[in-house]
């Protein structure tokens, strides 16, 4: 790796390109700090802010995500049901 850079730093086109990668490397990370700093912007959890904006809205939206959680769970325990027999099919056919 650093033949590679060695290498491509002698090139005219490359300088500018490595001299940002290299301080780039140096760069302090910011990740953890940026995430604490929008935790203590926020005072109040998505729900919450749901029901602010259009508290008709959310109950609906809620009932909504209950009903399409039942009907993939029906979904899939049809699908699991089939799976089933067709691994039946394939054992008596081989």
């Amino acid at each position: 790796m650093i033949l590679n850079i060695l290498r491509n730093f002698f090139k005219k086109s490359n300088y500018l390109v490595i001299i940002k990668k290299l301080l780039k490397r140096f760069e302090k990370d910011n990740h953890e700090s940026s995430i604490k700093w929008a935790k203590k912007q926020t005072n109040q959890t998505i729900d919450e802010l749901m029901q602010k904006i259009d508290f008709k809205l959310y109950l609906k939206s809620k009932k909504n995500v209950k009903s399409s959680e039942m009907m993939l769970k029906k979904f899939f325990q049809i699908l699991m049901k089939i799976c089933q027999v067709v691994q039946l099919l394939n054992c008596c056919i081989f």
